[in-house]
Protein backbone atom coordinates (compact mmCIF):
# COMPACT_ATOMS: atom_id res chain seq x y z
CA UNK A 1 0.00 0.00 0.00
CA UNK A 2 1.45 3.13 -0.72
CA UNK A 3 1.68 6.08 1.47
CA UNK A 4 -1.47 8.44 2.10
CA UNK A 5 -1.29 12.06 1.18
CA UNK A 6 -1.68 14.85 3.78
CA UNK A 7 -5.10 15.03 2.96
CA UNK A 8 -5.73 11.36 3.67
CA UNK A 9 -5.71 9.97 -0.09
CA UNK A 10 -4.09 7.17 -0.58
CA UNK A 11 -3.82 6.13 -4.30
CA UNK A 12 -4.51 2.19 -3.75
CA UNK A 13 -7.77 3.16 -2.28
CA UNK A 14 -8.31 6.04 -5.14
CA UNK A 15 -7.64 3.70 -7.65
CA UNK A 16 -9.89 0.75 -6.09
CA UNK A 17 -13.21 3.37 -6.17
CA UNK A 18 -12.40 4.64 -9.38
CA UNK A 19 -12.66 0.94 -11.24
CA UNK A 20 -15.72 0.36 -9.42
CA UNK A 21 -17.25 3.65 -10.57
CA UNK A 22 -19.15 4.34 -13.39
CA UNK A 23 -17.90 6.09 -16.13
CA UNK A 24 -19.13 9.57 -15.34
CA UNK A 25 -17.94 9.50 -11.62
CA UNK A 26 -14.64 8.43 -13.26
CA UNK A 27 -14.44 11.57 -15.62
CA UNK A 28 -14.91 14.07 -12.72
CA UNK A 29 -12.57 12.39 -10.31
CA UNK A 30 -9.80 12.34 -13.14
CA UNK A 31 -10.29 15.98 -14.25
CA UNK A 32 -10.43 16.98 -10.00
CA UNK A 33 -7.23 14.97 -10.52
CA UNK A 34 -5.70 16.57 -13.03
CA UNK A 35 -6.58 20.08 -11.56
CA UNK A 36 -5.05 19.13 -8.41
CA UNK A 37 -1.73 17.69 -10.09
CA UNK A 38 -1.24 20.84 -12.15
CA UNK A 39 -1.27 23.57 -9.58
CA UNK A 40 -4.95 25.19 -10.89
CA UNK A 41 -6.28 24.29 -7.67
CA UNK A 42 -6.31 22.67 -3.90
CA UNK A 43 -7.89 19.80 -2.84
CA UNK A 44 -10.64 20.90 -0.68
CA UNK A 45 -12.11 18.27 2.52
CA UNK A 46 -15.49 17.56 1.44
CA UNK A 47 -17.32 15.31 4.21
CA UNK A 48 -20.67 13.40 4.74
CA UNK A 49 -23.46 14.17 7.05
CA UNK A 50 -22.27 11.65 9.10
CA UNK A 51 -18.73 13.06 8.94
CA UNK A 52 -19.48 16.66 9.79
CA UNK A 53 -22.21 15.76 12.39
CA UNK A 54 -19.02 14.18 14.15
CA UNK A 55 -16.52 16.70 13.69
CA UNK A 56 -18.69 19.75 15.49
CA UNK A 57 -20.45 16.97 18.01
CA UNK A 58 -24.24 17.48 16.54
CA UNK A 59 -26.60 14.50 15.32
CA UNK A 60 -26.80 14.23 11.99
CA UNK A 61 -30.59 15.54 11.78
CA UNK A 62 -29.33 19.20 13.34
CA UNK A 63 -27.16 19.32 10.17
CA UNK A 64 -30.18 19.31 7.45
CA UNK A 65 -32.33 21.24 10.25
CA UNK A 66 -29.74 24.05 10.92
CA UNK A 67 -29.27 23.94 6.53
CA UNK A 68 -25.88 24.00 6.53
CA UNK A 69 -24.07 25.07 3.05
CA UNK A 70 -23.97 21.63 0.77
CA UNK A 71 -23.24 20.53 -2.49
CA UNK A 72 -23.51 18.03 -5.30
CA UNK A 73 -20.80 15.89 -4.82
CA UNK A 74 -20.82 12.98 -7.82
CA UNK A 75 -24.68 12.90 -7.04
CA UNK A 76 -24.28 13.19 -3.18
CA UNK A 77 -24.63 15.87 -0.59
CA UNK A 78 -21.32 16.95 0.59
CA UNK A 79 -19.78 19.34 3.23
CA UNK A 80 -16.82 22.21 2.59
CA UNK A 81 -15.21 22.28 6.22
CA UNK A 82 -14.27 25.67 5.63
CA UNK A 83 -17.14 26.87 4.89
CA UNK A 84 -19.01 25.07 7.75
CA UNK A 85 -16.88 26.06 10.12
CA UNK A 86 -17.59 30.08 8.88
CA UNK A 87 -21.31 29.04 8.92
CA UNK A 88 -21.44 28.39 12.63
CA UNK A 89 -20.45 31.83 13.25
CA UNK A 90 -22.75 33.50 10.38
CA UNK A 91 -25.98 35.44 11.66
CA UNK A 92 -28.18 33.12 9.01
CA UNK A 93 -27.61 30.07 11.22
CA UNK A 94 -28.10 32.53 14.34
CA UNK A 95 -31.69 33.11 13.30
CA UNK A 96 -32.56 29.97 12.19
CA UNK A 97 -31.72 28.51 15.84
CA UNK A 98 -33.62 31.31 16.81
CA UNK A 99 -36.95 30.55 14.78
CA UNK A 100 -36.29 26.56 15.49
CA UNK A 101 -35.84 27.53 19.70
CA UNK A 102 -39.55 29.20 19.20
CA UNK A 103 -41.36 26.72 17.01
CA UNK A 104 -40.19 24.15 19.63
CA UNK A 105 -41.30 26.45 22.49
CA UNK A 106 -44.70 26.67 20.76
CA UNK A 107 -44.98 23.38 20.45
CA UNK A 108 -44.10 22.67 24.03
CA UNK A 109 -46.65 25.02 25.20
CA UNK A 110 -49.44 23.40 22.60
CA UNK A 111 -48.89 20.02 24.24
CA UNK A 112 -48.99 20.92 27.43
CA UNK A 113 -51.98 22.57 27.24
CA UNK A 114 -53.63 19.56 25.39
CA UNK A 115 -52.53 17.13 28.65
CA UNK A 116 -53.51 19.40 31.21
CA UNK A 117 -57.09 19.38 28.96
CA UNK A 118 -57.25 15.96 29.03
CA UNK A 119 -55.95 15.16 32.83
CA UNK A 120 -58.94 17.60 33.82
CA UNK A 121 -61.31 16.03 32.01
CA UNK A 122 -60.79 12.14 32.99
Amino acid sequence: MREAHKDGLNLDEFMAAYHASNDEVRRHALFAAMKVLSGKTTAQKYLTTQQLAEKFGLHRSTIWRWKFPAHNRAGDKRFELAECEAYLDSAELKTIRKQLNDESRARSKMLFKLKSKFDHAG
